[in-house]
């Protein structure tokens, strides 16, 4: 699929995280949010990279990379949908959450510094 595919608002959502994941270089990310904005736009399907597991559906707007000790039971989650990054921590019989969107990572890239930091916490 190409940009070309894709209803306006969505090419225009792919155009933005292309956009985003120009702005990041040689900034300090975690691998995982650099993988999920690289395949985001891309052909769904299911990929093993560095223990972690990345999914692409929803015609390449929809990625989400799962990773944790227990390679059957993973307890961390990162979620690109759309516009929102959503990363999930479980343990310990809490959930944690944090969200950031799109539209406020590409005008703060600092943002994702944090998350970032948050994702190896």
């Amino acid at each position: 699929m190409t940009v070309e595919d894709l209803d306006e608002e969505d090419a225009q959502l792919v155009r933005m995280v292309k956009t985003l994941r120009a702005q990041l270089h040689g900034q300090p990310i975690d691998p995982r949010i650099v993988a999920a904005l690289d395949l985001f736009g891309s052909e769904d399907g299911s990929y093993e990279r560095e223990g972690a597991t990345y999914s692409v559906d929803n015609g390449g707007l929809d990625v989400s990379v799962s990773w944790g000790p227990d390679p059957d039971r993973a307890d961390r989650i990162l979620y690109l949908m759309g516009d929102t990054l959503l990363f999930v921590a479980k343990g310990d019989g809490e959930e944690v959450e944090e969200r950031l969107s799109i539209h406020d990572a590409v005008a703060n890239p600092f943002q994702l510094v944090e998350l970032s930091e948050s994702l190896n916490s």
